[in-house]
């Protein structure tokens, strides 16, 4: 991980807005959203270090069109130490070639649940599409997939 950007916002709106800006803006990928509490979201990127900087930057500004109460607080660390990466539930797992219907031990459910369709669909494929059509997978749900992948993972108990 090169860098980490972080923008925290009062409301999901402005969350919103700031995430869109910042992958529009910059090559960067967002790593997470995070519900902080009392209405307080988080949104981090990562990418490399000006493209996390310029993110950011955007991100503020598109965060302040909402007014200054909205943005609680932002930072961006620049080369984080290889253990902060684990602060943030991702699976690397999707790029590793695996044999098709064997899931790697470093699925679970936890961590299945924290990815987003997308990822969950890419996941997926290479596992005969969990038993779904391309087109069914295409148009799969959240709870379908996780369901399916929660199937694969009893049978592999």
């Amino acid at each position: 991980m090169n860098a980490i950007g972080l923008i925290e916002t009062k409301g999901l709106i402005p969350a919103i807005e700031a995430a869109d800006t910042m992958l529009k803006t910059a090559q960067v990928e967002l790593l997470e959203r995070s519900f902080v509490g009392g209405g307080l979201v988080a949104i981090t990127v990562t990418g490399d270090v000006g493209a996390v900087k310029a993110a950011v930057d955007a991100g503020v500004t598109a965060v302040l069109q909402f007014g200054p109460n909205h943005l609680k607080t932002h930072h961006v660390i620049p080369r984080p130490h290889s253990e902060v990466e684990s602060l943030f539930l991702r699976v690397k797992a999707i790029d590793l070639p695996v044999e098709k219907s064997n899931l790697p031990d470093i699925l679970s459910e936890e961590v299945l649940s924290h990815l987003s369709v997308k990822r969950l669909r890419e996941l997926a494929t290479q596992y005969d599409n969990l038993g779904l059509s391309e087109q069914a997978l295409a148009m799969a749900n959240k709870a379908t997939l996780l369901k399916r992948f929660n199937e694969k993972l009893a049978e592999r108990e």
